[in-house]
């Protein structure tokens, strides 16, 4: 058992540093917002569109920009889910709803 436990540790903090470089990119407002993610969920990337920044476009804007960062961390926390199955394989994931 405990080999499995070291190898689980193990494989474990190999996923976390991999979901450091893997990105997630959400975008509103058309595509004149986005933001990427990283897997631990992180800000990496703000893109605006140049016509977004038109002060009449402010209320919309910053509306745009707090969907697109609900949405990359959103997405990098599916990343998260799906790296976490496929490491645990057969546990019952409804054990762990609250991770998941």
């Amino acid at each position: 058992m405990d080999s499995f436990l070291e190898r689980l540790r193990s494989e474990l903090e190999l996923v976390q540093s991999a979901l450091k470089e893997k990105k997630v990119t959400a975008t509103a407002a058309g595509g004149l917002v986005k933001v990427t993610a990283n897997g631990h969920q992180e800000l990496t990337a703000v893109f605006l569109d140049p016509q977004a920044l038109y002060p009449k476009n402010q209320a919309p804007l910053e509306e745009a920009v707090l969907a697109a960062v609900n949405e990359a961390i959103q997405l990098s926390r599916q990343l998260l889910r799906e790296e976490i199955a496929r490491l645990a394989g057969g546990i019952n994931r409804n054990e762990f709803s609250d991770f998941f």
